[in-house]
């Protein structure tokens, strides 16, 4: 986003370039209204402001745009590829329980409950304790990625051993 000032008022200039394998946008937007896009079908630029406005020189945008799509499915096609391994389904966790024996008879234990390798990233863990839902004396951390596209998360639950 690009702001500029003119005359002691303030304007937004925003240019947006997109494209696909098929198809590509290349537009200048004024404050919330396109003043000029490419017409790729048409090979031209098209300036849209209103008749009674001043036009700018939009000279040389045309062939922008044009590179701009060129960069643009570049970067599309490095962007498929770097994501090819990345994971479209469900994948199920891999779950590990274990606990931690307090230091001194009569004190809290920790159960924590590491799950591992999931995704999406969404996942919700629950404590039961003869079948009812315990909600004190639990923590958990948020999700955390792995640098192979994963996650994991940890749920510890502070309980006095019987």
């Amino acid at each position: 986003m690009i702001q500029h000032r003119k005359g002691g008022g303030l304007y937004e200039m925003n240019s947006v370039s997109s494209c696909s394998d098929t198809d590509g946008e290349d537009v200048l937007i004024l404050d919330d209204e396109v003043v000029w896009y490419a017409d790729f079908n048409k090979r031209k630029g098209v300036d849209s402001l209103p008749a009674f406005a001043d036009h700018p020189s939009f000279e040389g945008k045309y062939e922008e745009a044009v590179a701009n799509q060129q960069v643009c499915r570049q970067n599309l096609k490095v962007a498929r590829t770097a994501m090819k391994d990345f994971p479209k389904e469900h994948v199920k966790p891999f779950v590990r329980l274990h606990w931690t024996k307090p230091p001194v008879d009569h004190h809290p234990a920790i159960l924590a409950c590491s799950i591992y390798d999931f995704y999406p990233k969404y996942i919700k863990v629950t404590w039961l304790r003869n079948g009812q839902r315990v909600t004190s004396n639990t923590t958990t951390t948020e999700e955390l990625p792995d640098a192979d596209w994963f996650y994991q998360i940890h749920s510890y639950l502070e309980y006095t051993p019987r």
